[in-house]
């Protein structure tokens, strides 16, 4: 694209398919890693009614480690 453009700048149209639908921002591994918990605990959650009791029982932790997961993404 840079050396064929005539003009300054580059549009999406001028990319290849390929390129046009890569995301323009990547989450890093420790991010998708906390999302992907964070939703896990949240479907065990919603099975058990939010009984954080009972969803840490069924999750083999500590129930303040789901406190402390959702204090942390509701911050977010």
């Amino acid at each position: 694209c840079v050396l064929s453009c005539e003009l300054n700048i580059i549009t999406e149209d001028m990319l290849s398919s390929h390129i046009s639908r890569l995301p323009a921002h990547f989450m890093t591994l420790k991010e998708i890693e906390l999302a992907s918990r964070t939703k896990y605990i949240q479907n065990v959650l919603s099975f058990t009614g939010g009984n954080v009791s009972h969803a840490a029982n069924i999750l083999k932790i500590d129930r303040r480690t789901i406190q402390r997961l959702r204090k942390h993404s509701s911050q977010k």
